[in-house]
């Protein structure tokens, strides 16, 4: 055979119309297997809120449950403003009368010279009183013989004196102390040697037993007036513990 010609041009259409459609065929036979479930697709977007219903009823209450533990303490608070005085309370009852107390009183000793043996008294010595007036102390004592007033409780006395004079030899003065102890004395002095001599003394007697005396340091013998009542001498308690 010879070889194949060239293709030639293609025809026209036939003019004839469309054939009738041909009756249906018999369904084939059914397709493969189902295939693999595919992966689940992206969560769509959320709906609307629906309309809230109404309240049910209120359930029953439970149990109680165990306490907690107690929590630790806070922190204290500023302390907050004073509040207003109260109103006074009522007048409490009077209490039972306590005991009565000592009565105060003065108490001490006079003595006076009324008849001196001596129309005298030399210098350096004591005023020898020979009357005791009146002694309502138990804490002085009065010894005749020395002229001397012993003290046996601490405390002060108040001393006052007067001597009756008459001339003390050249002298012009005359002088008398309140001594304690032998000590410095307590002085009266007068320029006038005849008369009376007066003085006083606030004497602190610490330590006991303690000697007082009035006694004569005007450097010359003195004179005693001529009077019923030569000398005279008050001591008195004023501060001494009961």
């Amino acid at each position: 055979m010879g070889a194949t010609g060239p293709r030639g041009k293609r025809g026209k259409y036939g003019e004839g119309g469309t054939g009738a459609t041909g009756v249906t065929g018999p369904t084939g036979p059914a397709g493969g297997a189902d295939g693999a479930t595919g992966s689940t697709g992206a969560t769509g977007p959320a709906g609307a809120t629906g309309v809230t219903g109404p309240t049910g009823a209120m359930g029953a209450f439970g149990p109680t449950g165990a306490t907690g533990l107690t929590g630790a303490d806070g922190v204290r608070g500023a302390t907050g403003q004073t509040g207003a005085t109260g109103a006074d309370g009522g007048t409490g009852a009077t209490g039972s009368t306590g005991p009565t107390g000592p009565v105060g009183q003065l108490v001490g000793i006079q003595a006076q010279l009324q008849e001196s043996g001596a129309d005298t008294i030399d210098d350096g010595d004591n005023v020898i009183f020979d009357t005791v007036i009146n002694n309502q102390s138990s804490n002085i004592i009065y010894n005749a013989a020395t002229g001397e007033f012993t003290i046996v409780a601490v405390g002060n006395y108040y001393i006052n004196w007067w001597v009756s004079t008459d001339g003390a030899g050249p002298s012009t003065s005359v002088t008398f102390d309140i001594v304690l102890n032998g000590g410095v004395g307590i002085s009266g002095t007068s320029p006038i040697v005849t008369g009376q001599l007066n003085g006083s003394a606030l004497i602190t007697v610490g330590a006991i037993p303690a000697n007082i005396a009035l006694v004569n340091v005007t450097n010359e013998t003195v004179n005693y007036g001529i009077t019923p009542v030569q000398a005279n001498i008050v001591i008195i308690e004023i501060g001494v513990p009961l």
